[in-house]
């Protein structure tokens, strides 16, 4: 410490020849605290004078989901270090610190197949457990509509939306689920009724309910206002066609109409099947005129 009186710029009492030593105020001792990315589990510790240099630790036990130990970064979250902070780098203390390990994320991929179709996206990459929305379906397959996506070609396994976001812990492949719908020719067609046939192959998606739209009018997907009629079965099931059939009664006589079969999956997605038309005939009743006559009417198809 220094003699009392004799601080920095004091006056001073010449009394004799005399030697005076500087004195100096030693630097204080930092502490740095590392620490793991969220800030919440301590690593160690490292301590110096301050405006001496430590060297950083050069390694960390990489956790699930990341695949390396990039360095240092001076803030909880951050997904770089802090520029010169790198494994085993010196580090100029400066006052006490916490700094943070940083790891580079593990990327798994993500693989669409078409399953049938054509056109599936390119390969999506994403970080380890990160909720990533699906690249949009680019697939087609003719004469079918796109419900979901599996993990399994079958339609088994897990499902997602199209679009959905997904934490992936592994690399996966996904296959595009279809449903196919067909309408074909009306039977046993009378003057006021009908039977409405066609096929739905629900490539194992779940289908809640499948039926038909009628109309004297033209439509595109049972657009308009047409009369509905709940198919039998009205959920069919299985990776093949199933045929399904209604029948429509109180219809009017000589009249064109035009139906197609619809099927809507669990996910809301419904599928239309090609427009067919149908025309009803006319009745021809006998009078016998007091006598007797079989058959007393004849049904005369259009």
């Amino acid at each position: 410490s220094i003699t009392t009186g004799d601080g920095p710029g004091a006056s001073y009492t010449l009394a004799g020849a005399a030697t005076l030593y500087a004195v100096f105020t030693p630097n204080g001792s930092d502490t740095i605290t590392f620490k793991n990315n969220a800030g919440v589990a301590t690593y160690s510790t490292a301590s110096g004078l301050d405006g001496t240099t430590i060297t950083l630790p050069s390694s960390e036990t990489v956790p699930t989901g990341y695949s390396a130990f990039d360095g240092w970064a001076t803030s909880s979250g951050a997904t770089s270090i802090t520029t010169g902070d790198g494994p085993g780098a010196s580090y100029t203390l400066a006052g006490a610190a916490t700094l943070y390990a940083v790891f580079t994320p593990e990327i798994v991929t993500v693989t669409f197949s078409a399953n049938g179709g054509v056109g599936a996206a390119s390969p999506e990459s994403v970080p380890y457990g990160v909720s990533t929305p699906l690249t949009t379906n680019t697939a087609t397959y003719a004469g079918e509509t796109f419900v979901d996506w599996t993990t399994h070609a079958n339609g088994t396994g897990a499902n997602y939306s199209d679009g959905e976001s997904v934490a992936f812990t592994a690399n996966v492949t996904l296959y595009a689920q279809w449903t196919a719908v067909t309408t074909t020719a009306a039977t046993n067609v009378t003057y006021i009724s009908a039977t409405l046939n066609g096929t739905v192959n629900p490539d194992g998606a779940s289908i809640s309910t499948t039926g038909f739209c009628y109309s004297t009018s033209f439509m595109v997907d049972c657009s308009g206002s047409p009369s509905i009629v709940s198919a039998s079965p009205s959920n069919p099931t299985g990776t093949s066609a199933v045929s399904v059939t209604a029948n429509v009664a109180s219809l009017l006589p000589l009249t064109q109409y035009f139906y197609q079969t619809f099927a809507t999956n669990s996910s809301g997605v419904t599928t239309y099947g090609a427009i067919v038309t149908f025309a009803t005939g006319y009745t021809v009743v006998y009078n016998p005129e007091g006598g007797s006559v079989s058959p007393t009417y004849v049904n005369v198809e259009p």
